[in-house]
């Protein structure tokens, strides 16, 4: 996080009760510069709904809101990966996100890190996406990892810790715990429901988010 000042007399708006300061730390949430990132990791035996908490309801408002929707689809590195013939219809099974998602933009990485080797930061700076909202799975890989990178790369990033699911849940606390350290070194953490709220709240984007921009992976 880089709190920088400003001089310009804005409307300051914000997810309320976000930690450990108030996202997003601009007070700024233009629909049109925010982007939900649902990370998958497609090789791994996906997570049942429930484990996915408020996420596909988030999804719905933030399209309704005119937020783009991004799905980025991680890996784990080459020599982890599993030889094709190894895989079994149990590990490439469909999402439950599947008949929800419908994304705007969507990106493959060739690791857990969803920028690594991918289109995600071009495709992203093209819609003038500035804002993350990060969901998905798995919260301590994939999640985590994109997360960290976003905010080394310049994006203000929110992790929505009832929108993601942990492979291992009892990381869960180190993984939220490592990002609110240092007052918020990689970002902040909220919940939908605030998240939903400040949405309903905000200027929406002139474009429509039903709008399909051009999918690679």
């Amino acid at each position: 996080m880089t709190q920088l000042s400003t001089s310009f007399d804005v409307d300051r708006s914000t997810v309320a009760g976000t930690r450990p300061y108030a996202w997003p730390w601009d007070g700024i949430i233009d629909c049109s510069k925010l982007g939900l990132v649902v990370v998958q990791a497609p090789d791994s035996p996906p997570p049942a709904t429930e484990q996915l908490g408020s996420l596909p309801a988030l999804i719905e408002s933030a399209r309704r809101a005119g937020v783009r929707i991004v799905q980025v689809d991680t890996q784990p590195p080459f020599q982890l990966r599993m030889p094709r013939s190894e895989r079994t219809d149990d590990l490439v099974g469909p999402s439950p996100l599947r008949r929800s998602l419908r994304p705007d933009i969507v990106a493959r990485s060739s690791g857990w890190n969803g920028f690594f080797e991918s289109s995600l930061d071009s495709k992203l700076r093209h819609a003038s996406i500035t804002h993350l909202l990060m969901t998905g799975y798995w919260l301590e890989i994939g999640v985590h990892s994109t997360m960290r990178a976003g905010n080394d790369m310049g994006y203000e990033c929110l992790l929505v810790e009832d929108a993601v699911a942990a492979f291992e849940p009892s990381l869960t606390g180190n993984s939220l715990s490592s990002i609110e350290m240092s007052g918020g070194i990689f970002g902040a953490i909220g919940n939908a429901a605030a998240v939903v709220e400040a949405l309903a709240a905000a200027p929406q984007s002139s474009q429509s988010a039903s709008v399909q921009l051009e999918k690679q992976s």
